[in-house]
């Protein structure tokens, strides 16, 4: 649960000047001069204050974009659920408030959120669809609706299962690898800006992710306008959630979005922020403390994993977290492998039970063995495909698509081949000269063929081919090298 005598940072005071001369990042660090950490300040429809929206029902804006109902408010705008008025379809529409529409920060930072969020597509990502500016109501931004609840709804209750979190924390991390690729830092997450869809059943996740709220992010590339988060000296954002280089006035790097998804993956987690308090509090903690270690507050058999993962994120010195958003990604999916939560959601048919002797003979053959489905994912693996691949178990490989197993890095050319091969559902029938990382030249054949059912499966027979031994069927070399 969240700590009820913490400063939340939509209600936090307008402005705070934090001095922090004593915070480091190493023992012979210099001085870290003042600066202001920039909060949003409490305003009518704020968090447990009664607000009557200046649109009403019925209200067109922008010409074409008709008022259903107030959906949000927050520190300096509302968002609506609207209709458009040809087509029919609805949409998010958010505005200014009024009193903010003529301050030249908030347009600013309002049309920099349009065009930063506009120039992104991704299934992450909340998508914005039009901007305009009315001449009564101010400039809005329109966006797709997405039916669910903040992130920060969720955390109000309690701690969020692992494998939930992990689920959500790869999504987001997802969403802002994508944004690093084009030279944009979100500089503001925060549970209020993820957004969950909940899924229908039979989905393979419960809940979709969707990133929003672009007001400070910065293009790290080539920057077109003065952004906040680009400022040396006042530092707009969210303190709970800002990373020591942040709070020290540096400008923003993808690094600050790996520390702030650490924090994000901390409250998870625990229910909890790693420090809570006064603003000031807030800041000292982030530049000068570690957190709490997370072992002692999620009973979990990965719990060391776990805490290996956020800590690093957490490192106050960004040389020491996480290489980029990628290597975040990598490390998440590890866990996840290991708690089976990257496997394809079961079926809504019931299982045919698989009779003894075929379990047997397929998990000690020889011959590596593996089945997949229509879409290349390793449905079952037999341990010596595993041992083949250098993994540890078949459970590792199971539920992952084998273009991202060893297999596919070094066989690329036979990918394309078993993509035929499952849509044309024949036989596919490869030799294969492979060189072991141990530097031997081997000779491999591969058999793709129809399964049981023929309609999902296809399976996968690899061997020895070039050994003396009766029909040549032998174990194979462990660890793939480079196809040759």
């Amino acid at each position: 649960m969240r700590d009820p005598n913490a400063t939340d940072p939509d209600i936090a005071a307008a402005a705070l000047i934090a001095s922090a001369q004593t915070a480091r990042f190493a023992p012979e660090a210099a001085p870290v001069p003042p600066v202001e950490v920039v909060a949003r300040a409490p305003e009518p429809g704020d968090a447990n204050t009664s607000y009557v929206p200046e649109l009403l029902e019925g209200v067109v804006v922008g010409g074409r974009y008709r008022v259903d109902e107030c959906i949000g408010v927050g520190g300096t705008g509302r968002v609506f659920r609207v209709t458009h008025c040809r087509l029919g379809n609805q949409f998010a529409l958010k505005l200014l408030r009024s009193s903010f529409a003529r301050d030249r920060r908030a347009r600013a930072r309002f049309l920099r959120e349009a065009r930063v969020s506009s120039a992104l597509s991704h299934p992450h990502i909340v998508s914005v669809v039009d901007f305009g500016e009315d001449p009564e109501h101010g400039p809005f931004l329109v966006a797709e609706l997405v039916d669910g609840e903040p992130l920060s709804a969720r955390l109000r209750a309690a701690a969020m299962p692992v494998s939930v979190a992990l689920d959500i924390a790869e999504q987001v991390g997802r969403a802002l690898a994508y944004m690093h690729q084009r030279g944009v830092v979100h500089a503001d997450l925060k549970p209020d800006n993820v957004f969950l869809r909940r899924n229908q059943p039979g989905e393979p996740r419960r809940w979709t992710a969707k990133l929003l709220d672009f007001g400070i992010a910065s293009d790290t590339v080539a920057p077109t306008e003065p952004s906040a988060a680009a400022s040396p000296t006042a530092i707009e954002g969210t303190p709970h959630y800002m990373s020591p280089e942040r709070l020290q006035g540096q400008l923003p790097t993808p690094s600050i979005d790996i520390y702030a998804i650490g924090v994000l993956c901390y409250e998870m987690l625990t229910g909890r922020l790693p420090f809570v308090g006064s603003v000031s509090t807030i800041v000292t903690g982030h530049m000068q403390h570690p957190p709490p270690p997370l072992r002692l507050q999620v009973t979990d058999d990965l719990g060391p994993r776990l805490e290996a993962l956020v800590m690093r994120a957490l490192q106050k010195d960004p040389q020491q977290r996480h290489e980029n958003m990628e290597a975040f990604l990598f490390e998440v999916h590890r866990l996840r492998v290991a708690m089976g939560g990257t496997r394809p959601p079961p079926t809504v048919r019931p299982k045919r039970r698989r009779p003894s002797g075929a379990v047997t003979a397929f998990d000690t053959a020889a011959v590596a063995l593996a089945a997949i489905d229509t879409s290349l994912v390793v449905v079952a693996a037999n341990p010596a495909f595993a041992g083949w691949l250098a993994c540890a178990s078949s459970a590792e490989l199971e539920g992952q698509p084998l273009s991202d197993t060893r297999f596919g890095a070094a066989l690329p050319e036979v990918m394309a081949d078993l993509a035929a091969a499952v849509r044309s559902r024949e036989i596919l029938r490869r030799g294969i000269a492979l060189t072991t990382s141990a530097g031997e030249h081997v000779q491999l054949e591969l058999i793709v063929a129809p399964g049981s059912p023929p309609q999902r499966h296809m399976c996968i027979t690899v061997w020895r081919s070039d050994a003396h031994a009766a029909d040549g069927l032998v174990p194979l070399p462990t660890g793939a090298g480079r196809a040759g």
